[in-house]
């Protein structure tokens, strides 16, 4: 679970399965890139996880503020 709070997730929470227990969290898509291998690092490859839309929501400033920076300097890039 602190992976996921890493990745800015929201626990939402915990159910017993009958193969475990099943972790309910909202994460924002752009954090989950490199899920499934750190998932498998984590579980030594028993575990497993789908990913649903939920909702559109507003990033944080500090997030916004690295994507702005990234596509200026994609442009810059493309102009020269």
């Amino acid at each position: 679970m602190g992976d996921l709070n890493k990745r800015r997730g929201r626990i939402m929470g915990i159910n017993p399965d009958e193969e475990g227990q099943v972790v309910v969290a909202e994460v924002p898509s752009s954090e989950m890139s490199r899920y499934a291998t750190d998932l498998k690092s984590m579980t030594q490859g028993r575990g497993w996880y789908t990913i649903n839309f939920a909702r559109y929501e507003q990033a944080p400033q500090s997030v916004a503020d690295q994507v702005i920076a990234d596509a200026k300097t994609r442009m810059e890039e493309g102009e020269e």
